[in-house]
């Protein structure tokens, strides 16, 4: 197993995940990457692991792994559902469905226009206002 020290680049967009307790951790964080013997990835470890020390370390990892475990079992039985439905929904009826909420969407949406400017609205529902999207021109006094 390799050990490599690295500070985290936020301006790459690099976030990570503690491989040990599953936090995830993001900014100007220095940061440890876990690799095999061969030079593969196997994880990040977070300051608060690192400081724990190893038993703390390796103690969360193991819960981790039970956790994993039994996630890869709820992913096998979910192939074997898929493997026998009959109903999978397609691309197209995503597609379809989408394309409804976002009719629904629009159509609760007002637009006002008068000399003072324009305004965008949603359409207040069980007894909440409406709620000011966008304005352009308009002042409140």
């Amino acid at each position: 197993m390799q050990f490599t020290i690295h500070k985290l680049s936020p301006s790459l967009g690099y976030k990570a995940n503690c491989t040990a307790c599953g936090m995830r951790y993001e900014g100007d964080v220095i940061a440890v990457a876990i690799n095999d013997d061969e030079g593969h990835p196997l994880g990040e470890l977070c300051p608060n692991c690192l400081g724990e020390g190893a038993t703390y370390t390796a103690d969360r990892l193991r819960d981790r792994a039970q956790v994993l475990r039994a996630k890869a079992r709820g992913l096998l039985d979910l192939a074997r559902d898929f493997d026998e439905a009959d109903d999978f929904p397609t691309l197209a009826q995503l597609q379809e469905a989408e394309a409804e909420a976002y009719k629904e969407a629009e159509d609760d949406i007002v637009v006002i226009r008068d000399d003072l400017g324009t305004a965008a609205y949603r359409r207040g529902t069980h007894g909440h206002p409406a709620e000011l999207l966008w304005a352009e021109g308009v002042t409140h006094g």
